[in-house]
């Protein structure tokens, strides 16, 4: 009985795939529909690149290639594609910033010089160079980042490396949409401790992230949501500072973006959606509100 099964599954095998007519001595009962004498022609039914491209030109390509067009001239929406971003100055305008960030448009804090730059509506350009996990840094790049860190900005010709000291040369620099209250000002003194909450939020999650200790690392880094989440509150608007997007938004942004994409995962806690409905509205608007938002919080990584 098993080399007549065998001898089934062969002969089947044989027909399917355009084999030769089995041998009149073996017995194949239900198999015999399956016999043939020649191999089955293939019909290429596939279209052809001319009728995929008016296909795809009747369902948004054409569309698709006009944003793209737009975004090679400097223009259009907010998108990690853009290579230039011209805003309201004129065409063949030479931007006085540069910026040099991630492939991917993964990197954290390039993204945060990206998003205020949008915010601020800066002309300027990107160069693109791969962090260290996609690949080798083009020597170019090295002879102005000998570490190899990123992001870097060229700002008049003048090299600045860091996010932060890149993000506070911009708002000195470009002065006329300011992403922070006056220095010296109670305005601006909540600022600044914001910002530090937003590093100690940072160090919450990213030491439980990496730890199996979830008796402390949870406890630890709800608690200092809960901060960060009253003051959200306390604010009139969806925002930190208020109605509109700050410098404190922009930092915390990349990294809570992060906690509620691994948290789930990895810990089995909500971000979005949770416990914290402040920031599920601050995220919300920062979406569908601003171009920095809608250019951070889009597709990837970058």
């Amino acid at each position: 009985k098993a080399h007549q099964r065998a001898m089934r599954a062969a002969a089947l095998a044989l027909a399917v795939l355009g084999g030769v007519r089995r041998a009149p001595s073996v017995r194949m009962g239900l198999l015999d529909r399956f016999t043939t004498s020649a191999p089955m022609a293939v019909v290429d039914k596939a279209p052809s690149w001319d009728a995929l491209g008016e296909a795809s030109a009747a369902q948004g390509g054409a569309r698709l290639r006009e944003i793209r067009a737009a975004q090679d001239a400097g223009r259009g929406p907010a998108s990690h594609h853009a290579n230039l971003r011209l805003f309201d100055a004129p065409d063949g305008f030479e931007p006085r910033v540069e910026l040099f960030r991630d492939q991917a448009g993964w990197c954290p804090y390039c993204q945060k010089v990206w998003m205020a730059l949008e915010a601020k509506r800066i002309p300027y350009k990107v160069t693109k160079v791969p962090m260290n996990c996609y690949g080798s840094k083009p020597a170019s790049f090295r002879a102005i980042s000998p570490s190899g860190a990123i992001p870097v900005a060229r700002i008049d010709g003048q090299i600045v490396p860091e996010s932060d000291d890149i993000l506070f040369a911009l708002e000195e620099l470009f002065p006329e949409v300011p992403l922070l209250p006056e220095a010296g000002t109670p305005e601006g003194e909540r600022a600044r401790g914001l910002m530090g909450l937003e590093r100690a939020l940072f160090s919450a999650w990213f030491g439980w992230l990496r730890s199996r200790d979830d008796e402390r690392g949870r406890p630890r880094f709800e608690a200092t949501m809960d901060r960060a989440a009253a003051e959200l509150e306390a604010t009139p608007g969806p925002f930190f500072l208020g109605d509109k997007v700050s410098l404190v938004d922009i930092m915390f942004l990349p990294f809570v973006e992060r906690m509620a994409a691994s948290l789930p995962y990895y810990k089995g806690l909500r971000v979005r959606g949770g416990r914290w409905p402040a920031f599920d509205r601050w995220f919300e608007a920062l979406e569908a509100g601003t171009d920095a938002g809608r250019g951070a919080t889009g597709p990837r990584g970058g």
